[in-house]
Parts: C-alpha cells; sequence; structure tokens
C-alpha cells in the first residue's frame, strides 16, 4: 500500500529504488 502511493507520488523514473529510498528523496 504505502509502496503504491508512494510511486503514485513520486515520478516512475526509478521503480527499481525500494520506496524507502523514494521517500527520503522527496
Amino acid at each position: 500500500m504505502l509502496k503504491a502511493v508512494n510511486c503514485s507520488k513520486l515520478p516512475t523514473r526509478r521503480p527499481s529504488r525500494p520506496y524507502s529510498d523514494s521517500l527520503r528523496e522527496a
């Protein structure tokens, strides 16, 4: 669930990266 939300919020530039990293970048 969290992963999907993060992916939707952030650009699908690097789907390989974990949702944790995405949150930090945001």
